[in-house]
């Protein structure tokens, strides 16, 4: 007795698997990218906005908190991991950590400031503002059906 077998449909089935193997990095970073642009955007969205000109300027730190953040890409590999920043460190921290108050003046006897209509001795401290609660909260609600659209077309174009 003779037995013949078609292993055409298992060679198909193994170029496939090598072709998902072979786009899973560009899927990988694809991911990480779509994941870091919206928690920045998140970020951007649910930061406080103080429309004056000037909004308590630091130094390096010339713009608005909820314009400031922005990611770096991610690069296809077996892993993938893109950072989410802020070119305003201080200010966020100030933003979602509070500061002290009152605020004293640490070498002169009052501060002084543009705009201030004299120099005072002390200003009241600003409460902590968590928004990258609401961020994250609002991230964890969009991404995994933007993972799984982007897993959904690596896994259709095989």
């Amino acid at each position: 007795m003779e037995f013949e077998i078609d292993t055409t449909p298992l060679d198909e089935w193994i170029a496939r698997i090598e072709a998902a193997i072979a786009a899973g990095p560009e899927a990988c970073a694809r991911i990480a990218n779509e994941g870091a642009e919206l928690m920045a955007l998140a970020l951007g969205v649910n930061a406080p906005f103080d429309g004056a000109a000037n909004n308590g300027v630091l130094p390096n730190e010339a713009g608005h908190l909820n314009e400031s953040f922005g990611y770096n890409e991610a690069q296809p590999g077996e892993t993938c991991s893109a950072e989410v920043w802020t070119n305003e460190p201080i200010k966020y921290g100030y933003v979602t950590q509070g500061t002290a108050t009152p605020i004293l003046p640490v070498i002169k006897m009052a501060m002084w400031w543009p705009d201030a209509e004299h120099p005072v001795s002390a200003v009241r401290g600003q409460e902590a503002n968590p928004f990258q609660e609401k961020a994250v909260a609002d991230f964890e609600a969009e991404f995994p059906a933007a993972a799984q659209t982007i897993v959904g077309e690596w896994l259709g174009e095989i």
